[in-house]
């Protein structure tokens, strides 16, 4: 299994407010005009009218220049049209007006990890996590952990998935990374109980199912592994997996 197999940055552009932070300034007219635009910029963006979804969301900037969410739905925009200068330049103005945001603090983490800025990804994963009103902090951690299974860090990722797992014990894609580094570092029955507790909320794939064969391989669990592997040949009898599983 490769470092990080379910390498997912989860980006959760939050638009529908500003923060307690963007509010102190600027009027609350500019603010309204400016989230109108931010609404109608989201909309073509995600039609795929990119062009259109710029002229909409420059339009917002230039309205309230201290409405963070307007910056961080431009940052989000122009890191698809791969204007990488542009986007930090737009996520740093956002964590600047708006420094209690966690949905801003998450955005640029996913950001700069993808720039392979690893210190400060994981920097603004944390404060995004540690802001008492964003809503999804475990799944901040859950970034700053798949973020540090990217870069090789696996010290770091398993503390990250820890931290998300001590805030919500149901995250499968942090149990099945806590199970794919227990296999990593040869603990295979904290393998075997990180799997245990995935099955109980998610089903299997053929991912993780070989996920699982590996971990009671390291158990030299004989019965598991058959059972795992009929489910894998049954399942997905197709699949990369379950041709290399052996007779």
């Amino acid at each position: 299994m490769k470092p990080g197999f379910l390498t997912v940055l989860i980006v959760a552009l939050l638009v529908t407010g500003c923060s307690s932070s963007a509010k102190r300034f600027g009027s609350e007219s500019a603010h309204r005009q400016a989230e109108t635009q931010v609404r109608l910029g989201m909309g073509y963006m995600q039609k795929g009218d990119l062009d259109i979804a710029l002229g909409k969301l420059q339009s917002a900037v230039e309205t309230a220049d201290d409405y963070a969410p307007a910056h961080n739905a431009l940052a989000i925009l122009y890191t698809r049209l791969g204007r990488v200068k542009a986007a930090d330049k737009h996520y740093k103005k956002a964590v600047k007006v708006a420094v209690d945001d966690g949905a801003v603090h998450n955005n640029y983490g996913a950001f700069l990890c993808d720039q392979a800025r690893y210190d400060e990804a994981h920097s603004h994963f944390v404060k995004a996590a540690e802001q008492l009103l964003y809503k999804t902090p475990d799944l901040a951690y859950e970034n700053a952990g798949l973020c540090a299974m990217r870069e090789g860090d696996l010290d770091r990722a398993e503390t990250a998935f820890r931290n998300a797992l001590k805030m919500n014990p149901e995250l499968t894609v942090s149990l099945l990374n806590m199970a794919d580094l227990a296999l990593k570092n040869e603990r295979y029955l904290q393998g075997r109980a990180y799997i245990q507790r995935y099955e109980t909320v998610a089903s299997h794939s053929a991912a993780t199912l070989w996920l699982a064969i590996k971990v009671e391989q390291g158990l030299n669990d004989e019965a598991q592994v058959k059972r795992y592997s009929d489910k894998l040949r049954s399942r997905f009898p197709g699949s990369e997996q379950a041709g290399q599983l052996t007779e």
